[in-house]
C-alpha cells in the first residue's frame, strides 16, 4: 500500500527513517484491551524559589495499556534519576530521559532477575515515546500542518496482517496468540495527548511492540538452547540492516552539523570493520561483552563465522549508504537547531551501539553456540523493539509541542511556574 507523504514531513520521516524499526515491532498484534495510562503531573510550584529537597521527576500523560511485556515503575525511574543526578556534573532532563535512562536500562536487562525485566522495558518505552516527540518538535516546526496519524494506520495493519501467525522468526512457538478485535469504543482515548487524531493507530502500534518484545523476552528466559540459537539467527538480517542504516545516517549527521553547532565527531569511533564502532563518551557494558566477536568476524575460525561475516557484509555494510542517502534527503528539507544537535547525536550514537551489541550477541549465539550470550542478545532485542517502536509512536504523536518529561535534581533551585 502506498500513499503520498511528501506534503507531510512527519509522515515522510516515519516512512523513510523508521521503516526498519516499525517492521521490527509490527510482527503482529495482540492485546488485553484497557484504558490509557495517565501519569500524574506534580502540582504547580507557586512557592518562592528554594532548593529542591530531593530529586523530582515529572512525566506528562502517555498512551499505555495493560500488557504482559512491560510496566512503568515510577519508583525505579525516580531511583535511576537520583543516581544520574549524583553522578553527573551537568545533569539535564534530556540527558537523563534520552541518554542515561535507556542505556542504563539496556545494560541492566541481562543482569537483573527475570521479574525486573518488564520495568526496564517500561523505562525504554518512556524514553522512546518522549524521545520521538522531542525529535518531532526539533525537526518539524509547522505543527499546524501535521496530518492525523490515522493516515498511517492502513499501512500498519496491512504489514501486521501479512506477518500474523508466522512466529518462526521469533523462536517463540506457542507464545503468540491471535489478535483480538480492538476495543469497541475508542472515543474516550481522544483526550489523552498523543491519541487525539490517531487513537486506533497508537493502540495497534502499542500492541505490536508489546507482543514482539514479550515473545523475545519469553524466548530469552524460557526457550531451550536450540530455540535461543535459532531465534537469534533468524533476527540477524533485520538487526544488521538496522545497524548499517543507523551507522550511515549517524555518520552523515556527524559530517553535516547545523550552523553554529559544536562538533560531535569524537562521539563515535569506527575501525576498518563495519561492526567495530564504539563511543569514548558512552560506556555500554553490553557492547563490551560482545566485542570479541569482531575479531572472529574479521578472522573467521570456522565456516559458521565465515558465513556470519558474509551476512554482515550483505546486510550491515550494504545498508550504510541507504542511511546516508535518506538523511541527506531529509536534511535538504529541514534543519535541526544547533542547541538540539548534541542531544540528537548522543541519542543516535547510543541507539547505534545498542543495535551493534544486539547483533554481535546474536552472531556469537549462532556461530559459537553461545546460549547464555544468545539469551542476553534476545533481551537486548526486546529492548530495541520497545525503544524504537515507542520512538515511532512519539514521532507521529499529536501531543502538543513541548510534551516532555522533566527532571529536577536535589539541591537545584526550584522556580515558580509562570501564570
Amino acid at each position: 500500500m502506498h500513499w503520498n507523504v511528501r506534503d507531510d514531513f512527519r509522515l515522510h520521516l516515519v516512512q523513510r527513517v523508521f521503516g526498519p524499526a516499525c517492521y521490527l515491532c509490527a510482527v503482529c498484534i495482540w492485546v488485553i484491551p484497557g484504558p490509557v495510562r495517565h501519569a500524574q503531573a506534580s502540582e504547580p510550584n507557586i512557592a518562592p524559589p528554594q532548593a529542591q529537597a530531593e530529586t523530582s521527576v515529572v512525566i506528562p500523560s502517555y498512551p499505555f495499556w495493560p500488557n504482559d511485556a512491560m510496566v512503568v515503575d515510577s519508583t525505579l525511574v525516580s531511583d535511576m534519576a537520583a543516581d544520574y543526578c549524583a553522578s553527573n556534573a551537568d545533569p539535564s532532563s534530556e540527558g537523563f530521559f534520552y541518554g542515561d535512562l535507556p542505556l542504563a536500562s539496556i545494560d541492566a536487562l541481562c543482569t537483573t532477575p527475570d521479574a525486573g525485566v518488564p520495568s526496564l522495558l517500561g523505562n525504554l518505552y518512556l524514553s522512546g515515546y518522549f524521545g520521538g516527540i522531542w525529535l518531532r518538535d526539533n525537526l518539524d516546526d509547522d505543527a499546524a500542518a501535521r496530518a492525523p496519524t490515522t493516515r498511517v494506520f492502513p499501512w500498519f495493519t496491512a504489514a501486521a496482517q501479512a506477518l500474523d501467525g508466522d512466529d518462526k522468526d521469533l523462536g517463540a512457538r506457542g507464545s503468540i496468540r491471535p489478535a483480538p478485535a480492538p476495543p469497541g469504543d475508542l472515543s474516550g482515548f481522544g483526550e489523552a495527548p498523543g491519541l487525539r487524531n490517531g487513537s486506533l493507530f497508537q493502540w495497534a502500534m502499542f500492541q505490536a511492540i508489546a507482543r514482539a518484545a514479550g515473545a523475545q523476552t519469553k524466548t530469552a528466559q524460557q526457550g531451550g538452547a536450540l530455540e535461543v540459537v535459532f531465534a537469534n539467527r533468524a533476527s540477524l538480517p533485520l538487526l544488521l540492516s538496522i545497524y548499517g542504516y543507523n551507522l550511515g545516517y549517524t555518520m552523515f549527521l556527524l559530517d553535516s552539523p547545523p550552523d553554529g553547532a559544536e562538533t560531535m565527531q569524537g562521539i563515535l569511533v569506527c575501525d576498518d570493520y563495519v561492526m567495530a564502532c564504539y563511543s569514548p563518551a558512552i560506556d555500554l557494558a553490553l557492547l563490551d561483552r560482545f566485542w570479541p566477536a569482531i575479531t572472529n568476524l574479521q578472522y573467521p575460525p570456522s565456516p559458521r563465522w565465515q558465513r556470519m561475516d558474509a551476512l554482515v557484509q550483505e546486510f550491515a555494510a550494504g545498508s550504510v549508504q541507504a542511511g546516508e542517502d535518506v538523511w541527506a534527503d531529509i536534511m535538504s528539507d529541514t534543519t535541526i537547531s544547533a542547541e538540539a544537535y548534541p542531544m540528537l547525536m548522543t541519542l543516535s550514537t547510543g541507539f547505534l551501539l545498542v543495535s551493534d551489541a544486539a547483533a554481535l550477541g546474536g552472531i556469537g549465539a549462532w556461530a559459537a553456540g553461545d546460549t547464555a550470550g544468545g539469551r542476553c542478545a534476545l533481551l537486548a532485542q526486546a529492548g530495541l523493539t520497545v525503544w524504537s517502536g515507542s520512538y515511532f509512536m512519539g514521532l507521529v504523536s499529536d501531543a502538543p509541542p513541548g510534551t516532555t518529561p522533566t527532571l529536577q535534581c536535589a539541591g537545584d533551585v526550584a522556580r515558580p511556574e509562570e501564570e
